[in-house]
């Protein structure tokens, strides 16, 4: 594991790879023809910035990527391994990911809506191209408990103040609508 330290703040937060949902060391790396998933532990929102080196380690012929699934960026580190994305959520899960070897269009999943809740926050994002317009939630019964309009970005996270509960998150978009059943806490 690494730890990276930000230049105004000495809480430390600590880069690391999901293998079958657990933490794992990236200095040894196994198959690579599969996506490393990315996870960062911290408390810093805000701007972040990811490096990438020793990159010299790879065989030469190896591309290099780094996938953001939120904002459906792929961007070659070898030619760029710096970067910087906007993070309101805390940890990072289940949007990064190290992609090594030559990339096809059909091994790239297709970006989407995605949805966080935790701590009385719900995070949406969606493609930079395809931004929210509106997130709802709505009770089991379909009583309406929140709902935020003409937001037009593709990443929002909203402080919610609903009781504990199981609820549908609608996050609507210009050209597509997803709702999720989750628990919010």
């Amino acid at each position: 594991m690494w730890t990276l330290f930000s230049k105004d703040n000495m809480t430390p937060a600590v880069l690391y790879a999901l293998l079958d949902g657990k933490a794992t060391s990236i200095r040894t790396l196994g198959d690579l023809s599969e996506p490393i998933e990315l996870g960062i532990r911290t408390d810093v929102k805000g701007k972040l910035t990811l490096r990438l080196s020793g990159m010299e380690t790879f065989d030469t012929f190896q591309d290099i990527y780094l996938q953001d699934t939120f904002t459906g960026t792929l961007q070659n580190m070898r030619e760029n391994p710096e970067y910087t994305f906007d993070n309101q959520t805390g940890p990072v899960e289940g949007r990064l990911f190290l992609r090594i070897g030559e990339i096809k269009e059909e091994d790239i999943p297709d970006s989407d809506i995605h949805i966080l809740v935790g701590n009385g926050r719900v995070m949406a994002s969606s493609p930079i191209d395809d931004p929210i317009e509106s997130v709802k939630i709505h009770a089991l019964n379909s009583r309406l408990l929140y709902s935020k309009q003409a937001i037009r970005q593709s990443s929002v996270s909203l402080s919610v103040l609903i009781p504990e509960q199981v609820a549908l998150i609608t996050v609507t978009t210009p050209n597509r609508q997803k709702t999720e059943k989750v628990i919010i806490r």
